[in-house]
Formats: structure tokens, sequence, C-alpha cells
């Protein structure tokens, strides 16, 4: 079993977190209510997961994450039961190395609490097995390329779940600002955290927004999907929010936005699904792949849970395996390449 320490200055939350660990299969092998004392116990017990609230009293988590990811050879994952207009803090911790960032699961009875659990523990799970190869902090380039001829007809759409959001601004910082087509992003995020996400991203120097309903992409803005809904594209191009179910559980859906992408006629397409856990996105990047689409995924080597990748290079081994900076390279490659309107070149 995996050997975890809580960090949380909730005596209520973590007994919570403890009991649902515990059901989940967990050895929680301690626990810690302020920043000192967590840095006592990793160095004590060694544990093999640190589950890290963000405000401790009178500490920063994220700040005790970044010693305890420079001294130790330790995962550590942020729990924080943050409202989402504060959720910056929260992001702020994967540049200090923290593998993920995880909402505070509801322990109320109600249905979707339920669901939310679930979805925690399952990403604590695959979080465990990690294999650790060193820190993962966010580069920032600073480059900002002179304005160049804004084109119209092409589309870069990015998929993601667990350990997302890291190498997210790591592929946003190495591209061109303003880039030369419009990016669509879904990440696996819970209700509430999609704006603070926008926020975060758009300190690559990008233009960062949610979609909130039907929008049509310029060149130079990156769009992301809400957590209340999928993002699709209609035929025309324009973005909209599709409202159907959760696919096998998840909402917003990568295969949602890919499969739509890949029916929108006139569109050249470059995309790519990164780091998660499960299946979202392999059959819908397959679809785009089938109609001409230039397709990657992010290196499993290079990963902080590599099953989406994996899944989507089992359905098709053509599919090209990139780490971060080269997957920012191929986007710059198809934003700046000439477009051929011919047929067999509408892709």
């Amino acid at each position: 079993m995996t050997r975890v320490l809580l960090v949380d200055d909730s005596p209520s939350a973590r007994l919570a977190l403890r009991r649902l660990l515990q059901e989940s299969g967990f050895d929680v092998v301690g626990e810690a209510c302020t920043g000192q004392e967590a840095l006592q116990l990793v160095d004590r017990l060694r544990p093999e997961l640190v589950t890290m609230d963000v405000l401790l009293a009178g500490q920063d988590g994220v700040e005790v994450t970044r010693r305890i990811v420079a001294s130790h050879r330790c995962r550590v994952v942020i729990v924080t039961g943050l409202d989402p207009s504060r959720a910056n803090l929260a992001f702020r911790a994967v540049a200090a190395g923290a593998l993920d960032v995880l909402a505070k699961p509801s322990f109320t009875d109600h249905e979707q609490s339920t669901r939310q659990r679930a979805r925690f523990t399952s990403a604590l799970q695959a979080l465990s097995t990690v294999d650790l190869v060193g820190q993962r902090g966010v580069v920032h380039s600073g480059f900002v390329a002179p304005p160049e001829e804004r084109l119209l007809d092409r589309m870069v759409a990015l998929g993601a779940s667990t350990g997302g959001p890291a190498v997210l601004a790591r592929i946003l910082s190495g591209l061109p600002r303003p880039l030369a087509a419009p990016i669509l992003i879904v990440q696996h995020i819970d209700v509430g955290y999609d704006r603070s996400l926008a926020d975060w991203l758009s300190q690559t120097g990008h233009d960062c927004r949610v979609v909130d309903g039907w929008t049509e992409p310029e060149p130079g803005r990156v769009y992301l999907a809400p957590g209340s809904a999928h993002l699709a594209v209609a035929e025309s191009g324009h973005l909209f929010l599709s409202r159907e179910p959760a696919r096998r559980f998840q909402l917003p859906s990568i295969d949602v936005l890919l499969e739509t992408l890949a029916k929108a006629p006139l569109r050249r397409t470059f995309a790519a699904l990164l780091s998660g856990m499960g299946d979202d996105g392999a059959a819908g990047l397959l679809a785009l792949q089938k109609r001409g689409a230039d397709t990657a995924v992010q290196s499993p080597s290079s990963c902080v849970v590599a099953g989406i990748p994996e899944a989507a290079l089992r359905l098709s081994p053509m599919h090209r395996s990139l780490e971060p900076d080269a997957l920012a390279a191929a986007i710059v490659t198809f934003s700046e390449s000439p477009i051929h309107h011919t047929k067999a070149a509408q892709r």
C-alpha cells in the first residue's frame, strides 16, 4: 500500500481524508497540521505521497511543497478547499514541484460528492505510482514573436487530465505570442476552477479565456472548456458548449472536442493528448488522424500520468510521441506553415 502523509490544519478535514484514503487502500502513516511538522515527518517517516493543503496555520503550503521537493524524493499533491477565486495559489504549487492540484472532496452524501470522492481517490492512486524524474517546474521562454499574418483556417487542440496544468503552461510558454492559430484546450478540472486555470495560464503571455457560449475563435487566443460542459466545434468552425451527459464520467470530455473538430470542414488541425489517466481523447484523436490532421501525444516517459497518451498510441502507433518542448516546436511549425487550398490539404 502507498504510504501517505496528510498535511492539513483542520482536524476534521484530516479525519475525513484519513477515512477516505484508508477505505481506498492507502496506508496513512502520519498527519501534520503545520509546515514545520510536515517537514519533520517527511524526513522521519519517508512517505511515498504527501497530500498538502495550501493554507496552513501561519504558513504557505506552496512554500512547504517547494522545500519538501527540494530535499526529498517524495510525491506531493496539493489538496485544496480554497474558493475558486483564490485557486491561483493552488496552481502556483505546480511550479513549486507538486505533481498536481486536486480539489478537496466534499463529504456530504449527495450523488455529486460521491463521484467527486471517486475521482479524487482515482487521481491519487495514479499519482502515487508516478516515477520521480526531478523537479517539474514551469519554464517561461520570454520570447514574443513579431506580428504575423493571421490565418483563420487552422486550429490547435490540446487535451489533458492529471498532470496537465504544468505541461500546458510549459507548451504555451514555448509558443509565439500571438500564435497564428487559435488553441482549444480541454483540461479535466472541477467546476469553479476553470477561470482560475485560465488566469494562471495567461501568465505565459497568451490571452486565455473560458468559453461560455457561442464563440468565433480568433488566432492568438487560447480557449478553455469550462468545468461544467463539453467544449465542441460546430461545422461552421464556431465554438459552443454541449450539454450532453458526461462521457465515461468526464465532463468536459476531450473526445467530444476532438470528434466535433474532426467533422468541421475546411479546418487544418493539430491535436495532441497530454498527461492524464484513463483513455479520454484517444478515440477522438484517431478520428482526427483519419481525416488527415496532424496528431501527437506527449511522450509517456515525460508524463506525470501516461494513461491517456498510451491509450492513444494503442489505437494508433502513428501518432507522433513528443516531449513538451518538442510539442511546442511542432505547434509553431504547424501554425506557420503555408496552407495550400486543395481538398487533400484541408487538414
